[in-house]
């Protein structure tokens, strides 16, 4: 039985002993929860144990509850250390049904937390024992990890085809990538470097393009109309050429304006093998841009494998297997010359 000066030491704490009551219920051995042992059992199913209280002071001392019917066995020893006494026979000291109101948000806590439903399993006869947990409901996420991703591509022209190292190589990741922002409804804009002299974008590029590119006379991409586009702190994915130039310059601006570039090592070239690893070894060592590949942008900007897009992804993925190798050892994004 509890009377009123232990109601008033009970309360003198109460956010920090239920603090404690909650760490420590995982630890508790099952057997505590349940009436049934080896020698004794009642092969009735189990109520689920609840959180009550006292009535004489609801908050002041915490009751577990473990319903059973009228003929079941007692509970054994451990259990009865998980009933403290009540108030219910004790009128409570005044002022102490004000020290109990703290206890009012940890017992709601404790209530939802205590959602346990036992019953045995100690010998094949008994009846099967499950345990019951309340999970919050989990569903795939339908954000990407990437709020506003973009993709920039650079003035990949019919003209530059000869003259650029490993043209191919930048078509093949560049074409991947684009599959994977279509599938995805990623943002996609394209550009060509004076277009009347240098030829349209290249047909495996351009087939995978949701509108023309625009012609620009100026080396960084974020021209005006480009600039108005793109959402505010956009991550965008930049492929094309040159790396030291058109490159360059486009991540400069587009970190300058608040968005994220990341320069995509196996998607850029320039004229000059070296050239390019001058560049990505300059860009690197810039604040607020990141060189990384094709597929690491993929799959950063999707973010989880729960998501409904990521099969889209991964077929992208498995499909350039061969191609994204050959690319690899053809334009390492690292600074070795």
């Amino acid at each position: 039985m509890m009377n009123s000066s232990s109601v008033s030491r009970t309360a003198a704490g109460p956010l920090a002993r239920s603090s404690r009551i909650i760490a420590l219920l995982p630890l508790l051995p099952r057997r505590q929860f349940s009436h049934c042992n080896t020698t004794r059992c009642s092969r009735r199913a189990r109520a689920p144990i609840t959180v009550s209280a006292s009535a004489s002071c609801p908050s002041a001392a915490i009751v577990f509850v473990v319903g059973a019917s009228s003929t079941a066995a007692p509970p054994p020893p451990g259990a009865a250390r998980l009933r403290p006494a009540t108030a219910a026979a004790a009128a409570p000291a005044a002022g102490a049904a004000a020290a109990c109101a703290p206890w009012s948000a940890s017992r709601t806590a404790l209530g939802t937390l205590l959602h346990l439903r036992t019953t045995s399993t100690r010998a094949p006869h008994h009846a099967a024992q499950t345990t019951t947990v309340r999970t919050m409901a989990t569903s795939p996420p339908t954000e990407m990890r990437f709020k506003n991703p973009a993709v920039f591509v650079c003035d990949l022209q019919e003209k530059f085809r000869n003259a650029i190292y490993e043209f191919d190589s930048i078509v093949l990741s560049t074409t991947k990538l684009l599959n994977f922002a279509k599938a995805l409804s990623i943002p996609i804009h394209a550009t060509t470097q004076t277009v009347s002299k240098l030829g349209p974008t290249v047909p495996a590029v351009a087939a995978l393009l949701p509108n023309p590119p625009l012609d620009k006379t100026k080396f960084s991409m974020l021209v005006p109309q480009l600039a108005a586009a793109l959402a505010p702190g956009s991550r965008v994915a930049l492929v094309g050429i040159e790396s030291h130039i058109c490159i360059t310059q486009t991540a400069l601006d587009l970190r300058d304006a608040g968005h994220v570039p990341y320069v995509l090592a196996d998607a850029v070239s320039s004229c000059n093998r070296a050239e390019v690893i001058v560049a990505l070894d300059r860009l690197r060592a810039e604040p607020g841009i990141v060189v990384t590949t094709t597929e690491s942008w993929m799959y950063e900007s999707l973010g989880d494998a729960s998501h409904p897009a990521f099969k889209s992804l991964f077929g992208v993925v498995k499909g350039s297997v061969a191609d994204t190798k050959r690319v690899l050892e053809a334009l390492p994004p690292t600074s070795k010359m």
